[in-house]
């Protein structure tokens, strides 16, 4: 077989984004549902609290612009660089 056809698998970008969003995402992750569990309400008031839109939501929405980010940064190096 010939070397120089398709290579499957990611690039070094999705494995470096990957690894950035995980490093990022996971300590953001903790500490807002940290603060989710101490921000308690009052007993006597009616309290809508969310675990989707107070830790999950913002979470996945900076691991995902971190590993886009690193991605792309990484690949235009890789690219540019050789």
């Amino acid at each position: 077989m010939r070397m120089d056809g398709y290579r499957g698998g990611t690039t070094p970008g999705g494995k470096w984004g990957c690894f950035a969003a995980a490093v990022i995402a996971s300590p953001l992750f903790l500490f807002l549902i940290v603060l989710d569990a101490l921000g308690d309400c009052a007993s006597d008031t009616d309290c809508h609290k969310g675990f989707l839109r107070y830790v999950a939501l913002p979470t996945l929405g900076v691991g995902l612009v971190v590993g886009l980010a690193v991605r792309a940064a990484v690949n235009w190096l890789k690219r540019d660089g050789g």
